[in-house]
């Protein structure tokens, strides 16, 4: 099915376009939230909030999707499972680990390559206090320990800074156009 009918079936309220999306794209989902400490009624339920945002992007904002409807709806979900997360995090050290954020799907050996190969490279692309700070976080080390190997006046000034450091790295990664053809290889290898 072609994604302009998707989302002319989204204006519609077109019952065989509902169909089709939660019978093509539920199932990776469900992997999705599964392999990240949810359930499947959590599943089911960031799947039925991801086609809720984008009906009324579509219906209120005339939503002109820049990529495939399979990856605009698995952008939507990850984000909105990531944010699930981190509200139950919220009492650890205030952040998720967005370390894990390709960690819900197990990929084939090509796919995992190419995953890596496009993380390291945006990596290396950081400054050098972001990849060090990062790399410390990764490791697990304590925030009070980060503050003082990084010379900073406090906490929550590390987790203020790793939360930046890791929003540029994703921004950077979600921006390069083979992270969107990675994706789109992901939801053809799990159908």
């Amino acid at each position: 099915m072609l994604d302009k009918e998707i989302i002319n079936g989204f204006i519609v309220h077109d019952r065989r376009i509902t169909n089709y999306i939660y019978d093509q794209y539920l199932p990776v989902i469900k992997k999705l939230v599964l392999a990240n400490q949810g359930t499947e009624d959590e599943a089911q339920d960031i799947f039925q909030d991801a086609l809720l945002i984008i009906y009324r992007k579509i219906k209120f904002y005339g939503l002109k999707l820049k990529c495939k409807f399979s990856t605009y709806l698995y952008s939507i979900c990850k984000n909105l499972w990531l944010q699930e997360l981190e509200k139950r995090d919220k009492g650890n050290l205030g952040y998720y680990d967005h370390s894990d954020l390709n960690e819900e799907i197990g990929f084939n050996d090509e796919l995992e390559k190419k995953k890596s190969g496009l993380y390291l490279r945006h990596f290396q692309k950081l400054g050098e206090e972001c990849r060090r700070l990062l790399h410390l976080f990764f490791d697990r080390i304590p925030f009070i320990e980060i503050m003082r190997i990084m010379g900073y006046p406090s906490r929550q000034y590390a987790i203020d800074k790793k939360y930046r450091c890791q929003r540029q790295l994703i921004n950077s990664l979600t921006g390069d156009p083979e992270y969107e053809e990675l994706l789109d290889e992901i939801f053809e290898t799990h159908r």
